[in-house]
């Protein structure tokens, strides 16, 4: 209940101690309500400080919500700022715990890269009784938008109409380019009175409806920065999935051209920057962003989804030879699987029991590399596994893989799967690139390579016979994951950073 209302919540007992009937507790409430919107309208219209009562704003943004039982009193400061300038009130009562509407614009679909940074934190922030709005392209629809509720967070997708995979992928090296998406998400900003807007990349789909809706309608702008698509990043010809590669950089030069200057402005222009890494602190830096403006928030571990499981369990579960030496790769880019496919083939020689589980979609030139390398038969390519299926498909694991060779793409990068397997209490071996492989080694969670198949099946080898130092090593990763990088701990450092944002554009107007 709101401190300093005075209204009580309705009983959850009836008059005879028991409890009431769900029709009872219906009317109940909307009684207490109707109560709660005459008070505040047409009862004591100001508190002891002269703003408004609590009450008075909770009836006049209907944002009066039960959670738990409970009512709790949530104005947003969108609507806040409407009664201030209806009446000319204060526009923060004393004790009013605030909320904020939050919008997070992607630009890919949902389920694929972004969003699994994204999402998270969305489902975290509307746990806490935010009100929160991910915006993704839709997969199968290219002329609708849908909206669904998961998890307590609003899923909007948006058409895929025109998005670019095809032309404009190839000539810019990004896509996201669909005018009824863009059009869509601008119209969701005007009319959504948000408090936050936290765009994730530069690609149209999430930047071209900051400036098409203006800073007027956003009062405080986030940009985030977790993949290199820049200038030598993905669109580079070693990452690039096209043959005519080097064709598509020239012709699309004044595009590749244009987006870069956009990925620079969009930078500058928000009120803060979260970065996934140092390789994008240092970046942003160059780029002339103010040090106080960045923020570094790197990959968490979902540690109340992802579970340490006993290995014979799990093995029984997904009826897995429990005597085989299981090493595991999870992700849905499989870049550089072929490198590790190769250490593998090394590791066969010394533990011919071995199994390799790559965890994520079927990718048709990692099944190339294994018909080539002729260990079809202890390769196992899972496909899309359930979010509730992958804490039995790591517990099977003895060992998590992190094969990245030395390059931009990479050095940028924080692969979301070292979170699971530190939550999944496995140890991982990494090749040296990155923040991820200075993490492993400073923490003492898993084993750094050098950038070379031997050196790298040496090191899963060294974890796969000796027991007591993959049980060591998967303990202190657990606890790492339980500590610096729960999922719960960065959200709540990035909701400070919303509050701050919020509160200095407030104090601003």
């Amino acid at each position: 209940m709101f401190e300093g209302s005075a209204l009580s919540e309705p009983s959850s007992t009836g008059r005879d101690g028991a409890r009431p009937s769900k029709i009872q507790t219906i009317l109940q409430r909307r009684s207490f309500l109707a109560q709660l919107y005459m008070s505040g309208l047409y009862g004591e219209k100001k508190g002891r400080d002269g703003a408004p009562s609590p009450s008075a704003f909770a009836a006049a943004s209907g944002c009066a919500r039960w959670r738990g039982g409970h009512l709790i009193i949530v104005p947003s400061w969108t609507t806040l700022q409407r009664q201030k300038r209806r009446n000319s009130q204060p526009a923060f009562p004393r004790g009013l715990q605030l909320l904020m509407k939050i919008l997070m614009l992607l630009f890919g679909r949902r389920q694929e890269g972004t969003y699994f940074r994204a999402f998270p934190w969305a489902r975290v922030l509307a746990a806490k009784g935010h009100e929160v709005t991910v915006a993704c392209t839709s997969r199968n629809n290219a002329l609708r938008s849908r909206v669904e509720m998961d998890q307590g967070v609003r899923i909007l997708e948006t058409p895929s109409f025109l998005d670019g995979r095809w032309v404009m992928a190839r000539l810019s090296g990004l896509y996201g380019w669909s005018p009824l998406s863009i059009g869509l998400r601008t119209l969701e900003i005007l009319r959504g009175h948000y408090d936050v807007v936290h765009t994730f990349e530069h690609h149209l789909h999430a930047s071209a409806p900051v400036y098409l809706a203006g800073r007027k309608h956003i009062p405080a702008l986030v940009a985030d920065w977790c993949d290199h698509y820049g200038d030598g990043g993905f669109r580079d010809k070693l990452y690039s999935p096209y043959r005519l590669a080097a064709v598509y950089k020239i012709v699309g030069q004044p595009l590749r051209r244009v987006m870069d200057r956009l990925e620079k402005n969009l930078r500058l222009r928000a009120d803060a920057l979260t970065v996934i890494s140092s390789f994008f602190r240092d970046r942003a830096l160059t780029m002339g962003v103010s040090p106080e403006k960045i923020f570094l928030i790197p990959g968490s571990a979902d540690v109340a989804q992802v579970r340490p499981i006993a290995q014979l369990e799990a093995r029984k579960r997904l009826n897995i030879d429990p005597q085989a030496r299981v090493l595991a790769f999870l992700g849905a880019g499989q870049f550089d699987v072929e490198f590790s496919l190769e250490a593998f083939r090394s590791v066969l020689q010394k533990e011919p029991n071995s199994l390799y589980l790559i965890l994520g979609p079927s990718d048709e030139q990692v099944r190339k590399k294994i018909m080539e390398l002729n260990i079809a038969d202890r390769v196992i390519q899972t496909g899309w596994i359930q979010e509730a299926d992958l804490p039995n498909y790591l517990g099977c694991a003895d060992v998590g893989l992190i094969a990245m060779r030395d390059h931009p793409v990479n050095r940028a990068r924080w692969p979301n799967k070292i979170g699971s397997y530190m939550a999944a209490g496995r140890p991982t071996v990494c090749t040296r690139v990155s923040d991820v492989a200075r993490l492993i080694e400073s923490h003492g969670i898993g084993l750094v390579s050098n950038i070379d198949t031997e050196d790298f099946a040496q090191k899963i080898l060294q974890i796969l016979q000796n027991p007591s130092l993959r049980d060591q090593m998967g303990a202190r990763a657990r606890q790492l994951a339980e500590s610096d990088f729960m999922l719960e701990t960065q959200v709540d450092e990035l909701e400070r950073l919303y509050r701050t944002l919020r509160e200095r554009m407030e104090h601003a107007a």
